[in-house]
C-alpha cells in the first residue's frame, strides 16, 4: 500500500483535541489511522496512511477521530 509523505499532509505538532495516538486512558481525541508502537518505551508508532515513524503527539490533515468504545 502506498503511503503519503509527511510533508504532503502537514505532519506537525498536534493539540489536545486532535493528535495521532492515544495519550491517556480516557483520551478520545486521537486518530483512527495510528498504529501504536510495539513497545511502551517509545512514542513512535506507524500510520495506515502516512509514511515513516509517527509521534503520537503529532497530527496531520488526514486526521480522523478514532471511534470510542
Amino acid at each position: 500500500m502506498y503511503k503519503i509523505a509527511k510533508a504532503d499532509v502537514n505532519y506537525s505538532i498536534g493539540h489536545a483535541d486532535s493528535h495521532c495516538g492515544k495519550s491517556f486512558d480516557d483520551d478520545k481525541s486521537y486518530c483512527r489511522y495510528f498504529i501504536p508502537p510495539l513497545s511502551a518505551a517509545t512514542q513512535l508508532g506507524q500510520c495506515q496512511k502516512v509514511a515513516g515513524s509517527i509521534n503520537k503527539a503529532y497530527w496531520c490533515k488526514l486526521f480522523a477521530r478514532a471511534q470510542s468504545k
